[in-house]
């Protein structure tokens, strides 16, 4: 049998960063140019998204044990930021690092190893 393929959101310019969380049952991942998050929970077929601004997000990651708290990269930048997962826009992001300051580079993909280690390039 044929796998079905079946379009789950509006097009991206550049999708990057999925994540699935295995407590929520939900799909995390990014709309890198258009500077949001997106959540997309299979049960119940909804998706959400958020306007994290700030440049290029290519990661989002839920931070173990803080309710509506990720990790974000936004160009250079590892963030934390706030998202209820429902509303539009996300809150209270705070930088974490920056790497090459004044540069154009901008972070691609990160994702955490069983340790909680972050990596990202």
């Amino acid at each position: 049998m044929a796998p079905k393929i079946e379009k789950l959101t509006e097009s991206l310019k550049l999708g990057e960063g999925p994540f699935w969380d295995q407590k929520k049952k939900c799909l995390y991942f990014c709309g890198m140019v258009e500077e949001n998050i997106h959540k997309y929970d299979p049960r119940t077929k909804k998706h959400t998204k958020a306007y994290v601004g700030g440049g290029n997000v290519s990661m989002v990651i839920p931070v173990k044990g803080k309710e509506n708290k990720f990790v974000v990269s936004l160009d250079r930048s590892v963030c934390t930021a706030t998202w209820d997962g429902e509303s539009d826009k996300v809150t209270d992001i705070k930088k974490i690092v920056e790497v090459e300051p004044g540069t154009s580079h901008v972070f691609n993909d990160g994702k955490c190893d069983h340790t909680g280690r972050l990596w990202i390039g």
